[in-house]
């Protein structure tokens, strides 16, 4: 079962939402608030998996009280339920599941439960991820090909490849993936619709978790998956330390970095990849 609450200001409103989402079997409505107070006393008490939330309340933004629940409760799901559309980016900035305006009709909350199902209530299983850079940019799962959507969802994955898991801003991600956008708004947005393709794409094939972002900060995990870029790092890093070379250097002549993509800004990376795949080769002699 997922449990559920919702909080919105209009007692009226918090009615008609628990109606229409006692309809599905799978979903347990905890609760239903018009007030903070009670709403986090709910959340203490509580195994909650699901909020739906309303936006313009008084006392408190619905964004504030999200980034709030989500700081003590990261595993708890948000729905934004709203009259008004401006708040949508935002509200996937907080990793909002979904984003739905009043009034709310049957079918467009049935779409939202089953989005909701395919995230909640999914049996974990083990994937096999690997990232390849070499000769291109490709995901694999369980060694199948998994084929990007979008150009520039896919370019600022690899850019995020290319930090090595660490944390960078969207501003500076946006310079270097849109050179030649000078308009902060546009750039902004670019960004952003970028960053959702990303995460759709991702959670879509069941691998959502290697992508991390909070507080407008971005970046991948490296535990989650296997990438020739990190395998190369390693075996350097541990010849630098110890002399050792423990694969032989040939491994990773299976392409240049990134191979055939006009990313300017993985230049740098390249030569750095072809001076240590060289040094090791040079060592092995």
């Amino acid at each position: 079962m997922i449990n559920v609450v919702c909080i919105d200001d209009e007692r009226l409103a918090v009615e008609n939402l628990k109606y229409h989402l006692k309809k599905f079997p799978e979903i347990n409505v905890v609760g239903g608030f018009t007030d903070v107070q009670p709403f986090y006393e709910c959340l203490q008490l509580n195994d909650i998996h699901l909020v739906f939330m309303d936006i313009e309340m008084p006392g408190i933004n619905g964004l504030e009280l999200a980034a709030q629940v989500l700081e003590k409760y990261p595993h708890i799901e948000i729905v934004f339920a709203t009259a008004y559309n401006q708040y949508a980016v935002q509200a996937f900035e907080l990793n909002a599941i979904d984003y739905i305006l009043k009034p709310l009709s049957p079918k467009r909350i049935e779409q939202t439960i089953e989005k909701v199902k395919s995230k909640i209530n999914i049996i974990p299983k083990e994937k096999k991820i690997f990232i390849r850079t070499f000769g291109g940019f490709d995901i694999f799962i369980d060694d199948e090909l998994i084929p990007f959507k979008f150009a520039k969802a896919k370019e600022v994955l690899a850019y995020l490849i290319t930090k090595m898991g660490k944390s960078v801003g969207w501003m500076t991600i946006a310079d270097d993936v849109w050179p030649d956008l000078y308009d902060d708004k546009k750039l902004m947005n670019n960004f952003h619709v970028a960053s959702f393709s990303l995460r759709n794409f991702l959670n879509e094939n069941g691998i959502g978790d290697i992508y991390d972002y909070s507080r407008n900060l971005y970046r991948i995990d490296p535990t989650k998956f296997e990438c020739d870029l990190f395998k190369l790092h390693d075996v350097y890093a541990e010849y630098k330390n110890t002399r050792k070379i423990l694969v032989h250097p040939q491994v990773f002549r299976t392409g240049e970095f990134l191979e055939d993509l006009p990313f300017v800004w993985a230049y740098p990376m390249a030569e750095k990849v072809e001076d240590m795949i060289a040094e090791l080769e040079e060592a092995d002699k």
